[in-house]
Parts: C-alpha cells; sequence; structure tokens
C-alpha cells in the first residue's frame, strides 16, 4: 500500500470514523475476501494512513491522536476489529460503541471489569462463546429461539448449552440465516456471548447454511446480520425483547448471589 497523506475530514470526530470506516472496508476486502495475513493488514494500512495534509500543527496533532487510537484498537484489540469491522454497515453509533468498549474492556472477555461481579472460575471449551447462563435463562432463550424458528428442528436448554460450549455433536440447521445472525448479535449486544462469536460458531461448525447446508462462515453470518438490520422486521422485536428479558434476568440473579 502506498505511503501518502491522509486526506483531512472535518472535525476531529469525522476524521477518526473516516479512518475507521477505510479500515473497516479493506479489513473485510483484504483480510476476510482475500485472506491477507491480519498482521500484514495492520502494518499496511497504518503505513498508508501515516502522514495527513494538514499543514497547521493542530491539525497534524488531531491526525496523529487519531491514528493512535486507530493503531490501538488494531494492535491491541482483534477482538473488536473482527466484531466491528465485518460489518459493512459501518456508522457512527456503531463508532461509538466500539470506543466504548476499547475504552472500558479487556481482550480477554469483552466485559467490562466489575470487581464485585467476577466471572465464574472454570476452564472453558477452546470453542466456547463464553457464556455463564443457568438453565433458566437458557429455556428462556430456547423458547425465544423455537419461536423465531431459527433452526429447522426445535431446541432445549442443552442443546444451546452445547452450541454456546461449541460441543454440539450435530450441527444445527438454520432455517433462516438473518434471524441467526440477528439472533447472536443480540446476545452480543447484551454481552452475554464472546464477541468472536461469528469466528467461534464457524471454527466449531455449529450452524448449516439454509441453503446449502454447509457451515456457515463467518463472513456469512456477517453480510446475514447486515442484511437483518437494512431489513428489520417483527420477528426481531421477539428476540431483542427476549434476549435483553434474560439480560436482566442474569442481572437478578447476580445481585442476589451477593
Amino acid at each position: 500500500m502506498a505511503n501518502k497523506p491522509h486526506k483531512s475530514v472535518g472535525n476531529e470526530r469525522d476524521e477518526l470514523f473516516a479512518l475507521l470506516k477505510e479500515a473497516s472496508s479493506t479489513y473485510r476486502k483484504e483480510v476476510v475476501g482475500e485472506s491477507k495475513l491480519y498482521e500484514l493488514y495492520v502494518e499496511d494500512f497504518l503505513n498508508g494512513h501515516y502522514y495527513s495534509d494538514h499543514r497547521d500543527a493542530a491539525g497534524k496533532n488531531r491526525h496523529r491522536k487519531n491514528i493512535g487510537i486507530l493503531k490501538g484498537i488494531l494492535t491491541k484489540r482483534k477482538d473488536l476489529v473482527e466484531q466491528f469491522f465485518s460489518n459493512a454497515l459501518f456508522a457512527p453509533n456503531r463508532m461509538d460503541e466500539l470506543l466504548r468498549l476499547f475504552n472500558t474492556t479487556k481482550a480477554s472477555s469483552g466485559l467490562k471489569e466489575e470487581p464485585d461481579k467476577p466471572r465464574p472460575e472454570t476452564n472453558l471449551p477452546a470453542l466456547s462463546l463464553g457464556s455463564f447462563l443457568n438453565d433458566n435463562q437458557l429455556s428462556l432463550i430456547a423458547h425465544c429461539a423455537n419461536e423465531a424458528q431459527l433452526f429447522t428442528t426445535p431446541v432445549n436448554a442443552g442443546i444451546l448449552r452445547s452450541l454456546l460450549e461449541g460441543t454440539l455433536h450435530q450441527p444445527l440447521k438454520s432455517a433462516n440465516n438473518r434471524l441467526v445472525a440477528f439472533f447472536f448479535d443480540r446476545l452480543c449486544h447484551h454481552r452475554l456471548i464472546l464477541g468472536r462469536w461469528e469466528h467461534l460458531l464457524e471454527q466449531a461448525g455449529s450452524i448449516l447454511g439454509s441453503r446449502d447446508g454447509r457451515p456457515l462462515k463467518h463472513g456469512q453470518y456477517s453480510s446475514a446480520l447486515s442484511l437483518a438490520k437494512s431489513n428489520p422486521n417483527s420477528m426481531q422485536e421477539v428476540i431483542s425483547q427476549c434476549v435483553q428479558a434474560v439480560r436482566e434476568m442474569a442481572e437478578r440473579n447476580t445481585t442476589d448471589n451477593k
């Protein structure tokens, strides 16, 4: 990638958004689409945006600060890059959420550090989505999945637990890829699973596509999620309300156990 001056765009926030949006687009093209090594993508992108066309000191400092933020995200939070850059719909509100998570969470869990609410100490399977929901909460989610007809066969709490732990003996077949992706996105949004869910599900081969019956890849989850968000429907609202209820249930249980 040629090292050319980065064109300044509006104020500091606008410039940062432009950088992140371009980084997102380049990530999908080079890493997801062309299987470029992530480390080379990061190095090339940063080198290609080292300079700007600012002539004043304030503008140069602003660009340097934004490049520092971008470098921190790309080099320290690959989990957030995978979560936010895989989605083609990178809007300003997505940038705000990305920056919030970057500033307040650690890469290990994607959850804000809360000393009074430690996550359970346990040896999770390598492909686990990091969920610690109990049977009652999983039963509610299973009911939601069945009502939304996410899979071609009904699921129960036990099946969902195996799915979230990456230990399914037989993969589930999606009945609607968009709703399946939206379902996991809502779980991630409420911090009930890890941000890398698309990649973990791909590695586990847990869900088969609704059309070809092959294990869904992380890029397919991302595309399906983009389509779902651009074409919302009533079933998505059902899923959102259900997952919100599970989140509130989990918070109440944590408070009661103090």
